[in-house]
Formats: structure tokens, C-alpha cells, sequence
């Protein structure tokens, strides 16, 4: 099989702030901040959803053990 070439990035835009930006002009700190940011987004967005569905978690069990010792209660 023929060698494929590297292929180059012409035109990359990406938004930023409501702002679109060729990443094609920025240099490598801006692109690693860019990918940074990206990836911190990703991360607390994770983080909400594991905050919520504990928080969920901690009611369920909690309900289900006043539960349990009110119809104790009611059994004495």
C-alpha cells in the first residue's frame, strides 16, 4: 500500500467565548490552554452529574431506612 502523506490543517476554526479563532495561527501554549479548558469542562460537567446522582443515592437510603424504623416504631 502507498505511503499515505501527512495531511495539514488548512482554515481549523474553533469558537471560543462567542469568538471563532484559527487554531492554525495560535501557538502551542494557546492550543495546550485551548485543550486544557476543553478538557476541564468535560470533567466538571462529570463531576455535576456524579454530585447529583449521589446526592440521589444518599436520599433513596436515607428514606428507606426512616422507613424501616417508623414501621418498627409502629410495630412496638
Amino acid at each position: 500500500m502507498p505511503k499515505k502523506e501527512k495531511e495539514t490543517v488548512k482554515n481549523q476554526t474553533v469558537k471560543y467565548r462567542g469568538e471563532e479563532y484559527d487554531v492554525t495561527k495560535w501557538d502551542e501554549n494557546q492550543v495546550d490552554d485551548y485543550n486544557h479548558i476543553g478538557d476541564l469542562e468535560v470533567k466538571i460537567n462529570r463531576a455535576a452529574f456524579n454530585i447529583r446522582q449521589l446526592n440521589g443515592g444518599l436520599t433513596y437510603f436515607q428514606n428507606k431506612l426512616d422507613k424501616s424504623l417508623t414501621s418498627e416504631d409502629d410495630k412496638k
